[in-house]
Order: C-alpha cells, then structure tokens, then sequence
C-alpha cells in the first residue's frame, strides 16, 4: 500500500526537524493572523447584524430571510467556486475576495451613519457578501498544504480552528460593548476593517499559491465532476465526508437547542447565556490547541472518539445540577468537537490531489451545508413538542449512533492522514 504522501505529493519531503516550526513560517502565519482577524470580525456581525435587525423591524421572520441568504451562495455556487479556486491564482482570488467583502460590508454602517434605510441595504449586501465568502474559502482551503506542508496538515488545521475559537470567545463580547456604545450598525463597521487586514496578510505571501502547472482546463461542468468522481472513488474520503455530513445533520439544531434550554430550561438571563457561549468557545480553544500537539496518528478513529464524547455530553447535559458542572460540560464538549472538526479537515486535506484541493473541499462543504436545513427543520419540532434539554439529548444520542455506525468501518478506523486504503 503506497501512502498519500507517495500518491499525492510527489518527491518525498524533508523532515519537519529540518525546517523552522510551523509557527516560524511567515507566510502561514501571515495568513494565520489574518484568518484570526477576520473572525474576529465576523464574531462581532454574528451577534451585531440580526440584533439590529430585530432592533429596526421587530420581525424574526426577517432575520430568518438573512440567514438564508447567507447560506444559499453555499449551495448554488460551492462547486463551481472549487472549480475555480482550482483554476486561478488562489492568492489572487483571497485578496479580491475579501477586498469585495470589506467594501460590501462597509456599506451596512454607512447606510446608519447616512441615515439611509439600512434593512435594503442588509438584503441587497448579504448574499454577494457571502458569494465571496464560499470563493475565499475555496481558495484558502486549497492553499493550506502550499502554505503549511502536507506532512504538517493536522498541526496547520489546528491553529486556524484555534486562532478562529479564540476570536469567537472575545468577539461576542466585544461586540456587545460596543453595541452599547455606539450601536449595532457602527459595530458591524470593524468587520469591514477586519476583511481588510485579512486581504492584507493574504497580499503579504510571497510563495505562489497556483495550481499544479500543465494540468488540462476543461468547461467548468466537467471541472466540478472531476471533484465529485475523485471523492466518490476514493472510498475512505467518501465514508469520511459521509460521517462529517451525518454529524453536521446531527448538530445543526444545536445553537437555538443549547439557548432554548439555557434560557426555559435553567431560567438564565442574557448574561448566563453569554458566559456559557464564551465557556463553550474556550472548550473549542483547547480543544483546537491540543489538536496541534497530538500526532497525526489514526484520525478516523479520532473523529469516532471525539463524536462518541460529544455525544455522551450532549445525552447529559440536562441531568447536569449546576451551572458550574454545566459550565465544565461545556468545555469537554467544545474540545471535543474542535479535536472531530480538526480530524475530518487534516484527512479531507490530506486525500485530495493538489489540482483538486478545492473542488474536494466544495464538494464536501455543499453535502454538509445541504444536510444542516433538514436538521434544523427536525431540531425546532423537537424544540417545540420536547423542550430545548431533550433536544439536546436526542442530538446526543444521535451523534454516538453515527460515531458507532461508522465506527464499524475498516475504511473509518484506518483513516490517516499519511496512509490511506484507496
């Protein structure tokens, strides 16, 4: 059995103790801090935009209508984003796109500070917004091996889901002062200021990030077959992707579970409700940091036991008696579905060829992005008829079956990043 490092990345690499550390390479972390930036930013719009929404009509329906928008570019264009991203300049395509989102997003605070009506402002924005979004994370996805090392994958993966918990944890925060401040339109205007610095970082590397040269260019149609036909063949890339798919149907009904039953459940106010978000980020922190220092090893079977825990937490969390206690069960949670999204992202890396890194990554980001309506559509029934703690434990219980189902597989448990059954 030849290994993914022989199958995809040519000669064989230098040692990583003959390199500087990962840390040490510029233009990773060029990249790393933009990323880190960028989601700081975009922590500080997640809580800023729907606020002012509701704040300016009153209507839930309405934020419902931006929240779709916000994910339709996802499913219409995610695999011929890849196509692209596997086409073009992929540094070219990072800076144009996160230029376009800072200027886009600009317009939002613009319109409060103008006076302008701000909500057709929202709805003409947020969906090209979010079109260059998909084109940014197709590209960045495929340029993590150039950036990082293919024989550094699972440590490159880890910094960036730490570097994105970590603005996740002080962004809700800070966004919530600077609403009081300033108000929510005005506070939308630093993630516009952030797209800019991460385009800036991008501007900054200085190792081509292209494509593999000489490979033939068809119509974009048969482009994006290619990545669908690699992924169906590739049979523990296939039953990896299926596992992510299954468990992001599981989990989408998480957030308005987890607030449900923090809020009717355990009678919290917004503050409780705060801290128990940002307590359940730093779990996701750690997780994302240790991540970084674990060996490649069997990831299959870490994406397994990480589920199983997530699971097991998820199933207990409304017999849980303390907020202290739920506070803790939070963090192993949080840790353990960063170590699950480390996993899947390092072996879906490591499995894709170099000319196909983004059309793989679309691939899988439209199959779990399509599963998460049906699971969000399941998860409010359930919010409604069971109550948000039951929910929660029927997510549990859903997510050990899949970690069981598919820990059955041979094709699962010998899941590595560094030697991969075709």
């Amino acid at each position: 059995m030849t290994t993914l490092a022989t199958e995809l990345a040519g000669p064989a690499v230098s040692t990583v103790e003959e390199r500087p550390g990962l840390l040490h390479e510029r233009d990773y972390v060029s990249v790393l801090i933009g990323q880190g930036i960028s989601a700081l930013g975009s922590a500080m719009t997640m809580v800023a935009l729907p606020l002012m929404v509701l704040l300016l009509t009153g209507s839930g329906l309405l934020m419902g209508v931006v929240g779709i928008l916000e994910t339709i570019p996802d499913l219409a264009i995610g695999l011929p984003a890849g196509a692209y991203a596997d086409r073009w300049d992929r540094r070219r395509v990072m800076i144009v796109a996160d230029t376009g989102r800072a200027l886009l997003t600009a317009l939002i605070p613009l319109a409060v500070v103008l006076g302008l009506p701000v909500i057709p402002v929202v709805l003409i924005v947020v969906c090209p917004i979010n079109v260059l979004r998909v084109l940014f994370s197709a590209a960045q996805n495929a340029s993590t091996p150039a950036l990082a090392g293919r024989d550094r994958l699972t440590a490159a993966a880890g910094y960036f889901e730490a570097i994105y918990a970590l603005g996740y944890v002080i962004g809700p925060a800070l966004a919530g002062l600077l609403i009081v401040l300033i108000g929510p339109g005005p506070t939308i205007a630093f993630d516009a200021l952030s797209f800019g610095a991460s385009a800036y970082s991008v501007w900054l590397v200085r190792r081509p990030l292209l494509p593999p040269a000489g490979e033939a260019q068809h119509n974009i149609g048969a482009e994006m077959k290619e990545g669908l036909d690699y992924v169906w063949s590739h049979r523990s890339l296939r039953l990896t992707i299926a596992f992510y798919v299954c468990l992001a149907l599981a989990m989408a009904p998480f957030v308005p579970a987890f607030t449900y039953f923090l809020v009717r459940g355990r009678g919290m106010d917004s503050g409780g409700l705060g801290i128990m978000v940002s307590v359940f980020s730093i779990g996701m922190l750690l997780g994302a940091v240790a991540a970084t220092k674990l060996k490649a090893g069997r990831l299959g079977l870490r994406m397994v036991a990480g589920t199983l825990v997530l699971g097991a937490g998820l199933g207990i969390a409304r017999l849980v008696p303390s907020a202290v206690a739920l506070g803790f069960l939070g963090l192993v949670v949080g840790s353990a579905y960063t170590l699950v999204e480390v996993a899947y992202v390092t072996l879906r890396l490591a499995a894709s060829p170099d000319a196909l890194l983004a059309r793989v990554a679309t691939v899988a980001r439209t199959l779990s992005v399509g599963a998460q309506p049906l699971g969000m559509l399941a998860g409010g029934l359930l919010i409604d008829r069971v109550g948000g703690g039951a929910t929660l434990a029927a997510m549990g219980v859903a997510a050990f079956g899949i970690a069981v189902a598919f820990g059955l597989s041979a094709g699962i448990r010998g899941a590595r990043a560094d030697g991969w059954a075709q």
